[in-house]
């Protein structure tokens, strides 16, 4: 996630993630504004059969906007950072860099500014217990 506001330095998130798919095409995002207002997109979720369950889902949204978050896969955590502005998230007042968690529940957001948000959705991990004997 950049920073993409040239009034302001300039700030780097990166985020790695393992994948047993070597295969697997990579992608590689900046500047959240173009993905669209008023909704989240994502940018990566598991292909079939990958133990690793995570999604990374994007959001920008205008001051006044709503959203409601509950199309979680069942037994998934949210992790939601707000990038930029103001945001109420399940009546919880989060703003530049803070960040939420929350588990096995909808999420309920208010957008007090313009904001941009970074969700890292985390599902059940399956281990193969006979590979770490």
């Amino acid at each position: 996630l950049n920073n993409a506001d040239e009034a302001e330095d300039s700030e780097l998130i990166e985020i790695w993630l393992e994948s047993g798919n070597f295969n697997r095409k990579y992608e590689f995002h900046s500047d959240l504004a173009n993905r669209g207002a008023g909704r989240f997109c994502t940018l990566t979720a598991p292909e079939q059969g990958e133990r690793q369950k995570i999604w990374l889902r994007v959001g920008s949204f205008a001051q006044g906007d709503s959203y409601e978050i509950n199309d979680q896969p069942d037994g998934c955590s949210v992790l939601l950072f707000v990038v930029t502005g103001l945001v109420n998230a399940n009546s919880n007042k989060l703003a530049y860099r803070d960040t939420a968690f929350f588990c096995g529940e909808a999420i309920s957001l208010e957008f007090e500014s313009a904001a941009d948000i970074f969700l890292l959705v985390m599902g059940t991990v399956e281990i193969n217990k006979e590979a770490i004997k």
